[in-house]
Formats: structure tokens, C-alpha cells, sequence
């Protein structure tokens, strides 16, 4: 499904929030394809810790997103 502008607008917002080696994980897993094991292997973090990153940075992402749309 396409998300609406306000959507991708509100993503891009919340994602500017997070600091700058989260939004260069979420970059690069969920718009270049890469996996963990290789955002690690480019961050020198193992792949686990990558997940984790990825995981409190999309738990993040949502309060940011419920944040700017009460605002």
C-alpha cells in the first residue's frame, strides 16, 4: 500500500529526530536491502546488536510519528 504524503512526511520528520547512526541503519536495511550482517560488517557492529538498533529505532520511529500527529 502507498503511503499517503502526510504519511512519508511525518516518516521523514520523526526519522530526522533519531540520532544520525540509527537513520543511517534504517537507510540503509529498509531502502538499500542490506542485511544486518552487512550493516554490521560496514559499522563494525555485530549483526545482533544491528537488529536491536533496528528494532528500538522503529519503536522510536512510531512514538515520533503518534508525537507529530498530536502536534
Amino acid at each position: 500500500s502507498e503511503m499517503c504524503i502526510r504519511d512519508r512526511h511525518s516518516l521523514a520528520a520523526a526519522l530526522a529526530r533519531l540520532p544520525e547512526q540509527t537513520q543511517e541503519e534504517i537507510f540503509l536495511y529498509y531502502f538499500q536491502h542490506l542485511t544486518q550482517k552487512e550493516i554490521g560488517e560496514q559499522s563494525g557492529w555485530t549483526r545482533s546488536t544491528i537488529g536491536r538498533h533496528i528494532r528500538l529505532a522503529l519503536k522510536r520511529l512510531k512514538e515520533e510519528m503518534e508525537v507529530l500527529s498530536h502536534e
